[in-house]
């Protein structure tokens, strides 16, 4: 966790946050976030505008949850985080999704309710601080290979021969 000076957290305005609210160094809170009690932010969370970020709700066996979300984790524009207890290093949370449960270190989420939709890494073209980026497969049949050596294929279309076979039975 962070240790950095205030001036490396950015908060736009109207973002709603408890005093118990702890963020690290270099995250960004965008435009009418809210942020319920019990969350902690590691180091380089961004947290879109208008997200809605909660920690569990306390149970019977249970009187008290937090919600982690670790480091270089984001969570897109108007998502909603509620009943997850951590969502994992270098996550992407997509925008408008519904998380219910955790989420696993580099997994993109999206829908409602979220489901894992993919994995990135650093290795994918990110950066520290930044860990996710998208990276787009070519237009056209063939390879594009990145700056780290890392090459983005895409595939010739696939056609179903059965497709008639299936349909007359």
């Amino acid at each position: 966790m962070g240790t950095g000076i205030v001036s490396e957290v950015s908060a736009d305005p109207g973002v709603v946050a408890p005093a118990d609210f702890v963020l690290g160094a270099g995250c960004s809170v965008g435009a009418y976030a809210f942020i319920g009690p019990g969350c902690v932010a590691e180091d380089n969370v961004q947290i879109g505008a208008r997200a809605t970020v909660l920690a569990p709700e306390p149970t019977s066996d249970v009187a008290a949850q937090r919600l982690l979300v670790q480091s270089g984790a984001t969570i897109g524009a108007g998502a909603v985080v509620c009943g997850a207890n951590v969502i994992g290093r270098g996550a992407r949370i997509e925008p408008g999704a519904v998380v219910t449960s955790d989420v696993p270190p580099h997994a993109v989420v999206a829908g409602n309710p979220s489901h894992v939709t993919g994995y990135v890494s650093a290795a994918a073209g990110g950066a520290p601080g930044r860990p996710i980026e998208m990276v787009h497969a070519p237009k056209e049949v063939g390879a594009v290979v990145l700056p780290n050596g890392v090459s983005v294929i895409r595939f010739p279309e696939v056609i179903d021969l059965r497709q008639d076979e299936l349909a007359h039975t």
